[in-house]
């Protein structure tokens, strides 16, 4: 007949195993997170309201008529009291669809005639004041004006990714551009820092085309003021009605939100991962003090005969806990495998620490250990608190 605690015993390996796997799993998503969280995308989130404009293609239907609203748009919300910049782009970061199209481009030689095949860079669109009101340092040149008009010479905003890829020691400023094969050249005018169009992607080449010249049907919208949202909404909702009575408002947010909402999925799986891993470790110690307990009720004579024979309860005790921990360390091996095979998938996921990372194993092994510990104490005192007389008139 083989005895009730050999069936148990492998079953709690098994449940240690599953519960290493599951820790590590939210402790790796953990610092996933909090490396996400101190990421510096490039721009400031603070006392910033965002919202998205879909114009009505039907009613503005040439580029012209789009580029005259967009004009009296600003100037409206420029007008709010407190704003102190109102910027527009085709896409702001950090939304799900974050970033340009990505398109190959021609650089124009240095005789103005050569030109030269460029990488690929994603293009967008800005408007004078976007890089103020996203608080995007300009690092050469200028940003873009009132006089890059709709019928203005075109020009563009590079980022320091693509001006120090294609000009490397030389500035940027000055140099032309083309994104149709050489049929239309806009030459640069200024270069801005990197940013982030996602959190956990490094900056991209970036181009940015004038809002004035290439003004898009739907734009989001940057404005920047310390005035409280629940004094500024209102007020931004009441000079896009003073523009177009019949222009409706998408995603009026702080752009802070929109950050916290990028984090929302990752955050979503760690806390996930975390009450699967917290259940599956309680689940853990009951089973481990449980195992411990009943050995401990078959085996009250041999702990009686021990202290009789001059063992104290302290020996007791750690002879007590020790098996519990032996346990723990059988299911630690196991589960040490079944996380590194699954760390590999894992790994698609994480920002900033690796599947196999060495604080995170020793930690979770470490809770593992004094989980079994003080699973196993109860039992452990209990078995020291037997009287050794009682125990050998029993036997």
């Amino acid at each position: 007949i083989v005895h009730r605690s050999d069936l148990r015993r492998p079953l709690i390996v098994a449940q240690v195993a599953a519960s290493f796997m599951l820790l590590i799993g939210t402790g790796l998503m953990v610092r996933s997170l909090l490396n996400l969280t101190g990421v510096n995308p490039g721009f400031s989130t603070d006392h910033v309201l965002t919202m998205q404009i879909d114009m009505n293609f039907t009613k503005y239907r040439t580029p012209a008529e789009r580029a005259a609203y967009l004009d009296r748009l600003l100037g409206n919300l420029q007008a709010i009291p407190g704003v102190s910049a109102v910027g527009a782009t085709g896409t702001l970061p950090l939304l799900e669809e974050a970033g340009g199209s990505i398109d190959a481009l021609l650089i124009a030689g240095p005789d103005g005639r050569n030109v030269a095949n460029g990488p690929r860079a994603s293009l967008m669109i800005a408007s004078d004041d976007y890089f103020r009101a996203m608080d995007i340092p300009l690092v050469d040149g200028r940003f873009f004006a009132a006089s890059d008009g709709f019928d203005a010479s075109p020009v563009v905003v590079v980022n320091q990714a693509f001006a120090s890829g294609n000009w490397p020691g030389e500035s940027a400023v000055g140099q032309r551009i083309s994104a149709n094969g050489g049929k239309r050249w806009l030459t640069v005018v200024g270069v801005v820092a990197n940013v982030r169009q996602q959190l956990a992607l490094e900056p991209v080449a970036e181009v940015y085309a004038s809002m004035r010249q290439v003004p898009y049907v739907t734009t989001n919208w940057a404005i920047r003021s310390p005035a409280d949202q629940a004094v500024l909404v209102p007020l931004v909702q009441a000079a896009v009605r003073a523009t177009d009575r019949d222009q409706p408002i998408h995603r009026l947010r702080t752009l802070a939100d929109v950050r916290a909402a990028s984090l929302a999925p990752p955050r979503l799986t760690a806390t996930l991962l975390g009450l699967f891993a917290a259940l599956a470790l309680v689940i853990t110690a009951a089973g481990i003090a449980g195992v411990i307990a009943y050995s401990v009720s078959q085996r009250s004579q041999e702990f009686g005969v021990r202290v009789a024979l001059g063992a104290s309860r302290t020996d007791v005790v750690s002879m007590v806990v020790g098996e519990g921990v032996r346990l723990a360390v059988a299911g630690l091996s196991i589960g040490l495998l079944g996380a590194i095979v699954l760390g590999a998938p894992l790994s698609t996921v994480l920002f900033g620490v690796g599947p196999v990372d060495a604080v995170t194993y020793l930690a979770v092994s470490a809770v593992l250990l004094g989980v079994a510990a003080l699973a196993c104490l109860l039992p452990a005192l209990r078995a020291a608190s037997i009287d050794p007389m009682t125990a050998l008139r029993a036997g």
